[in-house]
């Protein structure tokens, strides 16, 4: 579980996690869970707790002047904490 708070006035907040190239992220129709296919066939199932999740794409850059086409897990709060629950599935 990866959770952060915030404290104070505040209008928006939005969490991102970024996934190596080789993955593939899918976002259930709840918008709050989902699912990272690994190469492989390994899966890490994924939840948001007060926040609403999207997937965007996004690169990646591995080094100086290489950049790769990747995905991200977008999160944007609605709450004054925000967690992601992952889990591997075997």
């Amino acid at each position: 579980v990866i959770e952060d708070r915030i404290e104070g006035g505040w209008r928006s907040a939005a969490s991102r996690w970024h996934f190596h190239p080789d993955v593939l992220v899918s976002l259930n129709p709840d918008g709050q869970s989902g699912v990272a296919q690994y190469p492989g066939g390994r899966q890490l199932t994924w939840r948001v707790q007060g926040g609403q999740a999207r997937i965007e794409d996004s690169t990646w850059h591995p080094a100086f002047g290489l950049s790769m086409a990747n995905q991200c897990l977008h999160v944007d709060w609605i709450d004054t904490a925000c967690s992601l629950t992952l889990q591997w599935n075997i």
